[in-house]
């Protein structure tokens, strides 16, 4: 699983040796309404005692794939390790506001 963010369709996840992600990436349209694709992104970190799962689940017209979704995880990451979820500050614990999760423009259109 960290293959696929380090050199497959989970890239953009954005690998980092000392901060590694493990996921799985998939995309697939929705039978019940055509036209409808869904991207997704499984995925889960480990550093000392602290485990964090994160999935996102994107639905919308043909530019949604799972490799789009893994962005997106990698921005959550990235602002949970900018909070010092990860290190020692207990009081960065708290899970983060959705406002500190962007949406690439490419995935609302």
């Amino acid at each position: 699983m960290m293959e696929a963010v380090e050199f497959g369709t989970a890239r953009r996840a954005n690998f980092d040796p000392a901060d590694p992600i493990y996921g799985k990436t998939g995309t697939c349209t929705d039978s019940a309404q055509p036209g409808v694709h869904l991207g997704w992104f499984g995925s889960f970190n480990e550093i000392g005692s602290k485990k964090l799962a994160v999935v996102v689940l994107l639905t919308g017209g043909r530019g949604i794939s799972g490799p789009i979704a893994s962005g997106i995880a990698g921005n959550i990451y990235h602002n949970l390790t900018q909070a010092n979820y990860f290190g020692a500050n207990q009081a960065a614990q708290a899970v983060m506001p959705a406002s500190f999760v962007s949406t690439p423009d490419s995935v609302r259109q």
